[in-house]
């Protein structure tokens, strides 16, 4: 399998002289065909999953597309208490990072001092 420095540089070749508007138009069809799987997916999945679903998503996206996922037609109530979780834990994460790393600078200063 190739590289995905090979294949960005094999992407950026391919659509070299594509205008952006045609460009997103492929991009588009693409994920259009992907798109109905997801779906399909989704309605396969009871409350409890549709709610993790949209929890995760909202979680991982951006600042600006954070708030579109939370404003959706399809998202359970439930999700809003599942972000917050996830946050919550993401945050202890960071903190306990934090902690053991000035813990083993502190240590090495008294074995260095």
């Amino acid at each position: 399998m190739a590289s995905p420095k090979a294949l960005r540089r094999v992407l950026a070749d391919l659509t070299e002289d594509l205008a952006r508007d045609e460009l997103e138009d492929i991009m588009r069809e693409l994920l259009s065909r992907k798109l109905s799987k997801i779906i399909d997916s989704t309605n396969a999945l009871d409350e409890e999953g549709l709610a993790w679903l949209f929890a995760l998503a909202e979680f991982h996206a951006s600042k600006s597309a954070a708030p579109r996922i939370a404003e959706h037609v399809l998202r359970p109530e439930e999700t809003t208490k599942l972000v917050a979780r996830l946050k919550t834990e993401a945050a202890n994460q960071r903190a306990a990072k934090a902690a053991a790393k000035a813990e083993r600078e502190a240590a090495k200063a008294q074995n260095d001092g």
